[in-house]
């Protein structure tokens, strides 16, 4: 009996879990798609697929690559998150003429699940490859392009550049670097026809052939713009350069402006770059200097022509400006030195690539290295272009003091100084006059010689003689009399004394006055004789 209830008990409980109800998962492992490989070379290749989720977790993904097909020493290539419906990956390394096995992978991190597994091979070494070519800029008769070598073919790279064709032709026509580069280069193609269209690209030659990579069609500009032509940088300095074009056709109007546009940012500078235009529009050839540059710098500089609807371009040209340093001046020499003035002079050596700002001298009778901060400065008068001398008078100087003076030039760099020249100014002194001569002595007569014998270095502005009979040292405040000159540099003076007392001792000096002061001669003592002539009063002859 107690068997029969187990067995009841048990059919039981399987007719309850057969009446449950069936459940359908939610989620899936996920699913792949692997795309073609693309770009395929020596050392690099794409590859890409699709990866269905099926509403399961997917933390990370990607790629595993390998040499073996069963992927024994493998890499991969991961991404992190959820998938996006497509996927890529970039390899490079790779070997050339070499099978790779590859496939897809998605983590839970739980869980891997990977796709099929399929191959493809890199290509063999060969010719070198390049990247598509970029347009920079393009006129009627040029383009500017950009490219980069992606691949030597395994072999050394002897010449590179790139290879244009009209749309009509199979024949290229190349330019070529002055040496080859792994760096992405820039070529400008000139000589084109205006309005036609063109295919550009990359080339190059090793040992493994001629190589060439993907074309770029390019259509050049129709004429209604100017055409001109981008001549040689005839002259190149630190800050400036010395450019040339031609204007081979004004377009469907006057050329209303042309000139120069560059820049060291620009591989194609326009009108919204730097620009300098240039005097008139006629002449066929125009030169223009263009200045405010950077020193040891590369500038991508090209010409154009505007008229009245369209502008122009020349081709590019590059330079690179030379260092850009101060000025070297020479020392100082001098002439003509007096008590207040001297003529210098100086030489500039070298402008240092640059353009001369300013020029001239400073000086100070404190500072033993005058500049222009510490110093007094007189600007050059004159510049010789020839042989670079250049001059200046300084004026406002002391008598008998020490100047010190450095001869400067400056350009966009700085201010550049010769050596210290130093000069001490003439001293000087009140005028030396010489002790007076007196001759012929009458009772109220006497005649007066003397003369200049040092004007003290400065000019003499009066002279003369000054006397008294009072017995004092005769000087202009005190004397009896006096007689001065004012024309003349006092080197003979001459008076004569009337209305002299007679039989009457007086002293007699000549004197000068400069600037300084007054100078006097020595005291000349001298007695008028016995006037002949007798007096109302005297004593009279007695009657016979």
């Amino acid at each position: 009996m107690k068997n029969i209830w187990i067995v009841l008990l048990c059919s039981i409980l399987l007719l309850m879990v057969a009446c449950e109800k069936f459940t359908e998962p939610t989620s899936f492992a996920p699913t792949f798609r692997l795309g073609e490989v693309t770009d395929i070379s020596r050392l690099t290749a794409v590859l890409s697929g699709n990866i269905a989720l099926n509403g399961g977790d997917v933390t990370e993904y990607g790629f595993t690559y390998g040499e073996f097909e069963n992927l024994a020493n493998s890499k991969d290539v991961k991404f992190e998150g959820i998938p996006k419906e497509s996927v890529t990956a970039s390899l490079t390394g790779l070997k050339p003429n070499t099978i790779y096995y590859y496939r897809l992978f998605a983590s839970s991190g739980a869980s891997t699940v990977t796709s099929e597994v399929k191959s493809f091979k890199t290509k063999d070494s060969g010719a070198p490859s390049f990247t598509e070519v970029t347009e920079l800029g393009k006129n009627e008769q040029s383009v500017t392009v950009k490219c980069q070598l992606t691949d030597d073919g395994g072999y050394t790279v002897i010449a590179m550049g790139m290879a244009y064709r009209k749309s009509d032709s199979q024949k290229y026509v190349t330019i070529t670097l002055d040496e080859p580069t792994t760096e992405a280069y820039t070529l400008t193609i000139d000589g084109l026809e205006a309005g036609t269209s063109y295919f550009v690209c990359g080339y190059g030659i090793g040992q493994g052939g001629i190589g060439y990579g993907p074309e770029l069609a390019i259509i050049t500009e129709d004429s209604e713009a100017p055409v001109v032509n981008t001549g040689e940088i005839i002259e190149i300095g630190g800050s400036w350069v010395m450019a040339t074009a031609q204007q081979l056709s004004q377009g469907f109007s006057d050329v209303i402006e042309r000139g120069f546009c560059y820049s060291d940012v620009s591989q194609v500078p326009t009108l919204t770059d730097n620009k300098v235009p240039t005097q008139g529009t006629q002449n066929e050839v125009f030169t223009q200097k263009i200045t405010g540059l950077k020193g040891n710098t590369l500038y991508y500089v090209r010409a154009y022509a505007r008229n009245g609807t369209k502008v122009g371009y020349g081709k590019v040209v590059t330079i690179t400006t030379k260092e850009l340093t101060i000025p070297k001046v020479s020392v100082v020499s001098s002439e003509n030195l007096t008590y207040h003035s001297v003529n210098v002079t100086s030489r500039l050596m070298d402008i240092g690539n640059g353009i001369k700002k300013a020029y001239g001298f400073c000086y100070s009778a404190m500072e033993t290295n005058p500049t222009l901060e510490n110093g007094m400065l007189v600007s050059a008068i004159d510049f010789n272009e020839t042989d670079g001398t250049f001059t200046a008078l300084i004026d406002d100087l002391q008598p008998g003091t020490t100047y010190y003076i450095r001869a400067f030039v400056s350009n966009e760099a700085g201010t550049g100084y010769g050596d210290t020249y130093s000069v001490i100014t003439i001293k000087t002194n009140v005028p030396m006059v010489s002790k007076v001569i007196v001759s012929d002595v009458t009772a109220r007569l006497a005649t007066l010689m003397s003369s200049v014998t040092d004007n003290g270095n400065r000019d003499v502005v009066e002279y003369g003689f000054c006397w008294t009979n009072t017995g004092d040292e005769p000087t202009l405040e005190n004397c009896e009399g006096k007689k001065a000159f004012t024309t003349g540099d006092g080197s003979e003076m001459n008076y004569q004394l009337t209305n002299l007392l007679p039989e009457t001792i007086y002293k007699v000096r000549a004197y000068a006055i400069n600037a300084v002061g007054t100078g006097y001669g020595e005291v000349t003592t001298f007695e008028t004789a016995i006037d002949p002539t007798p007096d109302e009063g005297d004593n009279e002859s007695p009657e016979i």
